[in-house]
């Protein structure tokens, strides 16, 4: 999430420095990477999100197929 704080904070910034000019050529000038600059941070935003969470489905896996073969290995042994 440092990356998306990174760039919310740059596309806040470039937002602010876009509001306060006055000229409409720079304000044009500024738009371009306020844009990119948002379009940056949503897209960081759900790839760190995505792999946040591909991690905790991989504990969860890990913790299910742990309880299953435990089960399983338990189920084996009390039948012979």
């Amino acid at each position: 999430m440092k990356l998306h704080f990174i760039s919310s904070v740059l596309f806040v910034l470039m937002l602010s420095l876009l509001t306060i000019n006055e000229n409409l050529n720079t304000r044009m000038i500024y738009l371009i990477p306020v844009l990119v600059l948002f379009f940056t941070s949503w897209v960081l935003f759900t790839v760190e999100y995505d792999k946040q969470r591909s991690v905790k489905w991989k504990q969860k896996e890990k913790k299910i197929i742990e309880k299953v073969y435990s089960k399983f290995v338990r189920e084996y042994y009390e039948k012979k």
